[in-house]
């Protein structure tokens, strides 16, 4: 990968990752092709060469790697283990700032954008350097969701002194309410690409799909689902439940299908691998399932919604944030979850009139990509 370094930068972008792991990925992708289309010069920084990184490469924008880890940790590891992962890090880390003050100094950039609040690499060369610094607020990092920052207070402090801060949803902004300094984060919903629109009636035909769409470990809840799905099936009901993502935890992944086995409840679950394209499964899903224990925002809760289907989703953080107006269902506890499939299919006229309600919400609010976007490179400009 060359770097083009003849013409000035708008903004450096700092990804977590190389690959496409998640949402910050994908919309940070779609963020640099609406700067392509607008020549909003930037480039990417990238920990290592990845299929993201290809990607952005392919929109002719200059990727560099610069090999960097985040300051964040698994909760599941013990206490030597996270010592010896926190001093590898750090010297990797000094060394990589070391190595993005060098490059900003030699392109000099606008501004700086780090996409997660998992990497803290460019906080400290942006300083030295007077370059205004954009924070993006993507993830929650708390214990429910599996991975925490290691000096909670302290590094979300140095998130608190960047120019600007953007983050994806209310939940996501209120994870800076325990910082000294009094900031206000600008609430930039993530933007996501939509399918064709189809005017969908579910529950039209034979037993009801329902989706569930994720990495397979804990924080993902898909445990929670198949002990609904359970549960649904012993009171004389019929689903299929739809399990589409990686397994990250064998573990885990050995105790959804021994409880699958124990409740003989193998030919009502489905396990579809990682998949490229979810909205081939949830266009022929009556039901998207969203049991994550915490999101920041909840892109596959959208995807739900802008899919037709009718989203039910855990009544926390972002979930909650995305269907608390009528437009889907949240549940609590896996009985409540169990009771509101039950409903939604003794009940499915009500079920096609919330799952209308939340596919007209998702399409006037999510779209247009571009809205989000422009937004975003609003805020690097006034960061100026």
């Amino acid at each position: 990968m060359v770097l083009i370094l003849n013409r000035s930068l708008k903004v450096v972008h700092i990804s977590g990752s190389g690959d496409f792991l998640g949402g910050a990925e994908l919309c940070l992708y779609e963020l640099i092709k609406e700067e392509c289309a607008s020549d909003y010069r930037c480039a990417l920084i990238v920990p290592y060469d990845g299929e993201f990184a290809k990607a952005v490469v392919e929109l002719n924008v200059p990727v560099k790697v610069i090999k960097f880890k985040p300051w964040s940790k698994s909760t599941s590891d013990g206490i030597l283990k996270l010592l010896i992962k926190l001093l590898i890090k750090l010297f990797i880390n000094v060394a990589a700032e070391i190595r993005l003050f060098l490059f900003l100094l030699t392109v000099k950039p606008c501004a700086i954008h780090i996409n997660t609040s998992a990497v803290g690499t460019g906080c400290f060369a942006s300083k030295i350097l007077n370059i205004p610094l954009i924070w993006h607020i993507r993830e929650l990092l708390n214990r429910e969701s599996g991975r925490t920052l290691y000096f909670p207070k302290v590094q979300r402090s140095l998130i608190s002194t960047a120019n600007s801060v953007i983050a994806v949803s209310k939940s996501a902004a209120d994870t800076l309410h325990s910082c000294k300094r009094i900031i206000n984060p600008i609430i930039v919903y993530d933007s996501i690409p939509v399918p064709e629109y189809r005017d969908r009636n579910i529950f039209r035909k034979g037993i009801p799909n329902v989706a569930l769409i994720g990495s397979i470990f804990p924080a993902k809840g898909q445990y929670d689902a198949v002990r609904a799905i359970s549960r649904v099936l012993a009171r004389g009901y019929e689903l299929t439940l739809l399990i589409a993502g990686d397994i990250k935890d064998s573990g885990y992944f050995d105790q959804l299908t021994s409880f699958i086995k124990v409740n003989n409840i193998s030919n009502y679950v489905k396990f579809l691998g990682q998949v490229d394209e979810p909205y081939a499964v949830l266009e022929d899903s009556d039901i998207c399932l969203n049991c994550s224990m915490s999101e920041s925002f909840g892109r596959v809760t959208v995807e739900g919604l802008l899919s037709g289907s009718l989203v039910v989703g855990r009544n926390t953080s972002g979930t909650a944030e995305l269907l608390n107006n009528g437009n889907g269902l949240l549940f609590n506890t896996v009985d409540e979850l169990a009771s509101l499939l039950i409903d939604a299919i003794d009940h499915f006229e009500k079920s096609r009139k919330i799952a209308k309600a939340g596919q007209e919400f998702a399409w006037d609010r999510f779209s247009d990509s571009s809205l989000s976007c422009n937004k975003i490179m609003e805020v690097f400009d006034n960061a100026k």
